[in-house]
């Protein structure tokens, strides 16, 4: 759960909150959305803070979607796809859930999980459920030639979904690696900074770890 971060001595000590302790470390590693680092750390140093808290998160919701195999003309042999602007769907792209994993739909059915809204879109949660599905399945009958209504619809609500690079994202690093020199054990990391895939992560993941095992080895 979500804490405060405050140095003690030449380690940090952690205010978790909600439930009545505080944690002790040498070392301390925020994999979490850059808005939670920066509630972390906003009593450790405010300049990290704020520069954690520019990036933005817009809204997004996803909604899946489930139909009987025949009921999809589209034959759905890949992973899924993005959409631009210029193909007039309110969608911003779609994953084919049951052709990437085919455990996540019975034999004979398909699983469509859509994403809708982003930065382009910030008002898409104002819609209601009904209103989200319906606009779903119209655009992946569209696209797909689905036929009928899905057998399965689920709406999944994400008031701050996937951090947004911004002009000015490198300057921002920049102001967060500055302060990071500055209070060695202490790293962030996530799909805030340096990319935003899993690849990106797991990637980026090397060098933290490398750092935080050099500055307990300095500890």
């Amino acid at each position: 759960m979500e804490g405060v971060a405050r140095r003690e001595g030449g380690g940090f000590r952690v205010a978790v909150h909600g439930e009545g302790e505080a944690l002790a470390a040498d070392a301390l590693v925020l994999a979490c959305p850059a808005h939670a680092a920066a509630s972390i750390t906003r009593e450790l140093d405010a300049e990290l803070a704020r520069a954690c808290a520019e990036i933005p998160y817009p809204p997004m919701a996803v909604v899946c979607l489930g139909y009987a195999r025949e009921q999809v003309a589209h034959p759905l042999d890949g992973f899924g796809f993005l959409v631009p602007r210029s193909a007039g769907l309110r969608m911003l792209g779609a994953l084919w859930a049951s052709a990437t994993f085919p455990d996540n739909a019975p034999e004979g059915q398909v699983l469509i999980r859509v994403m809708l809204g982003g930065a382009r879109d910030l008002g898409i949660l104002e819609l209601d459920d009904e209103a989200l599905i319906r606009l779903t399945a119209e655009e992946v009958a569209r696209v797909h030639g689905a036929a009928g209504a899905p057998r399965l619809a689920r709406v999944f609500r994400h008031e701050l979904a996937i951090p947004q690079y911004l002009v000015g994202h490198p300057a921002r690093l920049a102001r967060i690696d500055a302060r990071l020199a500055e209070l060695p054990g202490l790293a962030v990391t996530g799909n805030a900074y340096r990319g935003i895939g899993v690849n990106d992560c797991a990637r980026n993941a090397w060098p933290v770890a490398e750092a935080t095992l050099a500055a307990l080895d300095r500890a």
